[in-house]
């Protein structure tokens, strides 16, 4: 845009791959090695399967059921997540945020375990002739993980095993969608279908970075409007999409008016941003007790406590 408006010649980046070319790419890589050889590791989530409960029992939800209920983390604490937090355990920002997810689905629902639904941006790399890193369109990424939490788990080991869980995910979660859709195997797919997750989360990144760039962009305050139909089924219980926007995490819950109450929402809602801060400061206190130059050796040995 900047270019455009002073006149100066434009410099485009090279083309990358077409959505056929990722389609073709994709359909061999559902039949590849390293794929069926996560089958194992993806059947087995669905053993930590426990349904989460709801307020009222209903089945078939549609988007004209949604209602949302969105809070903010304070711009103090927001900074501290996107520049202090992850020195202290080499985390990045879904760690954390995914550490007290668990810990307050956990406890709300009784559960040691529980299996949470990722969300990515799909464009993961899936061979070196395949790059959609600026092909323009929607990519997606749906995957499942099981996450533990007990409720006296300490900071640290929440943080830890959290951490761990998400590292252990095959190909950055390709795998399942792969096998889930593709795989020329009716059984594998029926396989796939039986894992389940009734909580979708979602961080979107830091919109500021988005716009900051540029004098010429900012976030637009109309609605987008809904861009799915009312009838549209409301695929979960319950979805958390996040993202960063004028340096607030903002963090917005998805749940159907037919099976909860508003003030059970609130309630989830308001223990997610607490057991988030009591994480943030417990990352700082520990930052603030590691001297300098044994960090690294820390981080190796588990030490940190």
């Amino acid at each position: 845009l900047d270019a455009l408006l002073n006149t100066k010649e434009l410099s485009l980046s090279p083309k990358s791959s077409s959505y056929r070319q990722w389609a073709t790419a994709m359909n061999a890589y559902a039949t590849s090695i390293a794929v069926t050889d996560q089958q194992s590791y993806w059947t087995a989530i669905a053993s930590s399967y426990s349904e989460i409960p709801t307020d009222r029992t209903y089945v078939g939800s549609k988007m004209k059921d949604v209602l949302e209920h969105t809070t903010v983390l304070p711009k103090d604490a927001t900074t501290s997540l996107l520049k202090e937090v992850s020195q202290t355990y080499g985390t990045d920002m879904n760690d954390i945020l995914l550490s007290s997810l668990a810990l307050t689905l956990s406890k709300w629902a009784n559960q040691k375990e529980i299996v949470i639904g990722l969300e990515g941006h799909g464009r993961e790399d899936l061979s070196k002739e395949i790059d959609v890193s600026n092909t323009v369109g929607w990519f997606t990424n749906l995957f499942p993980v099981a996450l533990s939490a007990t409720p006296n788990i300490s900071h640290s080991d929440l943080i830890k095993s959290t951490k761990e869980e998400l590292r252990r995910i095959p190909g950055k979660g390709m795998g399942y969608a792969a096998l889930r859709y593709l795989h020329p195997s009716s059984e594998i797919r029926e396989e796939m279908a039986a894992v389940r997750w009734d909580i979708l989360f979602n961080y979107l990144g830091q919109f500021d970075s988005l716009t900051g760039t540029s004098s010429l962009l900012e976030m637009a305050k109309e609605s987008t409007g809904n861009p799915m139909g009312d009838e549209a089924l409301f695929a979960h219980k319950l979805e958390l999409d996040s993202s960063v926007i004028g340096g607030e995490l903002v963090m917005t819950w998805s749940y159907s008016g037919k099976q909860y109450d508003t003030t059970t929402i609130e309630e989830i809602a308001k223990q997610y941003v607490s057991n988030l801060l009591d994480l943030i400061s417990h990352c700082k206190h520990i930052l603030k007790r590691i001297p300098s130059g044994i960090y690294e050796d820390l981080l190796v040995d588990n030490s940190v406590s």
